[in-house]
Parts: structure tokens; sequence; C-alpha cells
């Protein structure tokens, strides 16, 4: 019903990593629907420019397209964190640019708006395409935790808060200009007017991209990092006991969640021997097959580990011997296939943990 999807939704913000994602999205994207709705407003009223000519600054944002693809390259390279400190920081010194136009009204403010508009499109465009490719990592974070995947959850938190936020961001801009003396149609504006308009793009603006400044600071998640969680959580599945986890990844785990490691992965005895079973079931395929140097590739299915032996597996006469006296086992062509049931992928997992490919 209504009330365990609320309870759902509200379950993702337990995750560390993922609170401080949404509220790094949230801020910054309210930010820029600021911005959007009160440019024309400011370049207009504020700095006595025609609606054309803020159309044409902000038709700047066709540099996306290789910003886009610098973005891309960057987030592998430094890092989600950097990269959001990267757009704020840009954005932040393009905003005290316009303040600066806006106050000492110099002759060029025309060719300096087009300027300054161009590097405000640069750091907006790293803005949108940051959150968005964070956002497959964030579901790794949580199954440490929850022993879930549920993507489909956080994505709809996301879509939700966003829609909520720019309806709530669009409606809160009229009211405030509003009550500042805006009259709509009027060519000429109140000083106070005028007032609110500036005071909204620089402190709505500036404010809210100033606090995703200072949450992007503190946000931890990175290839990095989600790497060691990935290994972490391999680990984990494949009945590796919590007390052998290393100090850098029980730090990395318990940063990103913001759970104590002893409150991750909860374990039964009953699924600690069964996940012990597999690994054995694991180590044994393999003592039997002579080692992974034999070993082309691996793959599993419903009810089957499929190993395709290379030719020095092919060639070794003791390892058909042992098929041959496997249970379960068959090799076609260079196929060895063992039969394992349900218990098929977990033993997978058990392999892929102990050969690391």
């Amino acid at each position: 019903g209504v009330i365990e999807l609320c309870r759902e939704y509200l379950s993702t913000l337990k995750v560390r990593a993922f609170r401080q994602h949404l509220l790094i999205y949230l801020c910054s994207f309210t930010g820029k629907d600021i911005y959007a709705t009160v440019f024309v407003f400011f370049a207009v009223y504020c700095l006595n420019l025609t609606s054309a000519d803020a159309a044409e600054i902000l038709s700047l944002s066709i540099v996306g397209i290789p910003t886009t693809i610098l973005g891309g390259f960057l987030l592998i390279k430094i890092g989600p964190g950097n990269l959001y400190k990267i757009s704020y920081s840009t954005i932040l010194a393009c905003l005290v640019g316009f303040f600066a136009i806006y106050v000492y009204n110099p002759a060029s403010k025309l060719a300096l708006m087009f300027v300054i508009g161009f590097f405000f499109q640069i750091g907006r465009q790293i803005l949108e395409f940051t959150p968005w490719n964070v956002f497959p990592f964030i579901p790794d974070v949580d199954e440490i935790i929850s022993q879930k995947r549920r993507e489909g959850l956080f994505a709809a938190v996301m879509t939700f808060s966003r829609k909520t936020t720019v309806a709530l961001a669009t409606f809160l801009v009229g009211v405030v200009m509003q009550m500042g003396g805006f009259v709509k149609g009027q060519s000429i504006q109140s000083p106070e007017a005028i007032a609110t308009i500036a005071n909204m793009l620089f402190i709505g603006t500036g404010g809210l991209i100033l606090i995703s400044l200072v949450l992007a600071a503190g946000f931890k998640l990175n290839k990095q990092t989600h790497a060691i969680l990935i290994h972490e959580i391999e680990r984990l599945k494949a009945g590796g006991a919590k007390e052998d986890v290393t100090t850098e990844a029980k730090a990395v785990c318990e940063n990103l969640t913001g759970y104590a490691y002893e409150q991750l992965w909860p374990q039964t005895l009953e699924k600690s021997a069964a996940q012990a079973e597999e690994l054995e079931m694991a180590k044994k395929i393999l003592a039997d097959i002579g080692g992974d140097y034999k070993i082309d590739y691996y793959t599993y299915c419903a009810t089957r580990l499929r190993i395709k032996l290379n030719e020095r597996g092919l060639e070794d006469p003791v390892l058909l011997e042992k098929i041959n006296a496997m249970r379960g086992a068959v090799l076609t062509g260079q196929e060895l296939q063992i039969l394992l049931g349900e218990k098929s992928s977990k033993v997978y997992d058990s392999l892929h943990l102990l050969l690391g490919r």
C-alpha cells in the first residue's frame, strides 16, 4: 500500500552516500532552475539589455556537447567529487562576474555577459551531467546494507524529488517577485522589484550552489572506493568471514554507508554455512581441474557451471580421468559442464572470488 511505499522511499535515505548525492543533486538543480527562470528578467530589467540579447547568451548552452565529452573523461580521471567542485566553483565565479557587471555597469557589459555566460554554461553542463552518471554506483552501496538490488527504487526517489523541487522553485520565484513589487507586462519596474530580481539570482542561485559545493567536499564515492566496495561485496557473497575484512575496506564501507561495519551484510548461521559450502565446492572444482591456468573462461546457467578448458586442460590425461569420475560432470567439446542445480550461480561467485577474473 501507500504506507509501505513511503517506507521504502524513506529507507533509501538511510544510505549516507545517497543522502549526500540527493542533496547535491536537488540543491544544484534547484539553483540552476532559479537561474533559468530569473536570468532574462535580470538581463532586461537589471542590466537594460534586450530579451533577444538574453536569449542569445542563454543559447551558449551549445557548448554542452564538447563539455559532456570532457566531463565523461574527468569523471573517471578525477572522480565525481572533484568534478562537482569544478562545476560549482565555475558557476559561483560567473555569478560574481554578473554581480560586478550589475554594480559597475561597464560600457562593454554585453560583450562581458557573453564571455561570462560561456563559462557559466560549461559549469552548468557539468552540473547536469554528473549526478546521473554517479547514480549507478549508489545501489551497490545499498546492497551491502540490504543485500538487495534496488536500482528502480533509488531512481524513483530521485525523479520524484526532482519533479517536486522544480515545481516548487518555479512557484516560489513567482511569489517572491510579486512580493518584491514586480508587475508583469510593465516595461519599467520599481527599484525594489529590480533588487528582488538581482537578489534571487545572486542569493538564490548562488546560495544553493554554495551549499552543493560544501556537500561535494565530503562526497567520497568514486571509482576507487566503488571498486573496494564491490570487492568486499563479492567476498561476502562467496562466504568470506566479516572478521577478515581489511582496514581499508572497512573504512570505505563505513564511510559510504554511514553504518558501522558490524551492521552491514547481516549473516545468519544458516546462510554463512551455505556460503562456506559453496566456497568449498569452488575450491574442490579448481583443485580437480589443476589450476586456473587450464581455464579459458567460465560462466553459468540455471543449473550448471560451465568452464571452457584451454589446450593445456584438454591435453591433461589426469584431468580427463577426473572429469569422467566427477559426479554430474560432462565434457562437451572444450566445455566442462558441472551440474550444481540452484547453487550454480553461488558457486560461480565463489570461483570468481578465488580466481579474481
